[in-house]
């Protein structure tokens, strides 16, 4: 197993040998400085991962033992309780994903244009958090809903990687695995106003009020908008990925030519149409998802349609 190699570069917007300008989309507001790169290959990563809904085990630095299995394709009840019952305390306020959380746990985890991931983490064989997204096939991006894990074991370590960012240094690699290398990486809605920790889209974004249940508000005329903030961590076609510190801001002019004149419509796209399944003519989808709304494409991420 190799070694996480640790770099030091100075990063500019035209010249840098690890994000290519087609992933900024030409020109980017940059702000310079001085930042340490975690590159990681995927052989680390699989190295120890299992079979079937086991994700992997792995010996933390300071002696636990450290698994992550994954809660679909039929998973007993008690895995899906303990999701649930971590999921509740640390997202009290998405309390209607409660009930999302046990369909997929019976759903299988690779269903038409999608691959669903429901991490439950152990420390020691107690659960201690989760980790929710899925790998979009057909839009070729990542969508992350929600990671936490408990205080007392963020700081543990796997191979040098905090497991505080296991959505980082674990779930790019199997988003990678799911779709191969035409994968631009995963997308991450935040609170507006909280510090960057990958490249922040230029896009006044928003999600629905409920998330996909927001028909209990009433039509789709009646849909409520909360403003977010959403992020993309790409990953190169080596296949390498790479986990910036918080001191990384990266604003890219995605409207520029080339690649990264689509990577904010595919992300919006796989958020709003997919996940959310907002209709794709809706006026706000269609303005925020530019050409991806209009692709008459099928991702059979909800199969129930509840």
């Amino acid at each position: 197993m190799r070694r996480t190699e640790q770099l030091l570069v100075k990063m500019s917007p035209l010249s840098s040998p690890q994000i290519p300008d087609y992933w900024l989309g030409g020109d980017a507001d940059v702000r310079l400085r001085d930042i340490s790169l975690i590159i990681v290959t995927m052989d680390e990563v699989v190295a120890a991962s299992g079979g079937g809904r086991r994700v992997g085990r792995w010996e933390a630095a300071s002696g636990e033992s450290v698994e992550v299995v994954d809660v679909v394709d039929g998973a007993p009840a008690d895995e899906v309780a303990a999701m649930q019952s971590i999921f509740r305390r640390h997202f009290p306020q998405y309390r209607h994903t409660l009930e999302d959380i046990a369909i997929d746990a019976s759903l299988p985890g690779r269903r038409e244009g999608v691959v669903v991931h429901q991490w439950l983490i152990f420390v020691n064989d107690e659960p201690i958090g989760v980790a929710l997204f899925e790998s979009n096939l057909v839009r070729r991006c990542g969508v992350a809903q929600f990671v936490s894990i408990e205080e007392h074991c963020r700081s543990m370590t796997v191979n040098e990687n905090p497991l505080a960012k296991i959505h980082y240094w674990l779930a790019l690699p199997q988003i990678l695995k799911d779709g191969g290398p035409a994968m631009l990486g995963a997308g991450y809605e935040l609170p507006l106003g909280r510090r960057p920790r990958s490249v922040q889209l230029n896009i006044d974004y928003v999600e629905p009020v409920g998330g996909r249940r927001w028909r209990v508000n009433g039509g789709i005329d009646d849909i409520r908008w909360k403003p977010m903030s959403l992020e993309w961590a790409p990953m190169n076609w080596d296949p390498v990925w790479l986990h910036w510190t918080p001191d990384l801001t990266l604003r890219p002019v995605v409207e520029s030519p080339g690649i990264g004149h689509d990577v904010t419509s595919r992300f919006v796209a796989a958020y709003l149409i997919d996940h959310y399944q907002i209709p794709r003519d809706h006026p706000l989808v269609q303005r925020l998802a530019g050409a991806q709304a209009d692709l008459d494409v099928f991702v059979d991420r909800w199969p129930l349609n509840l």
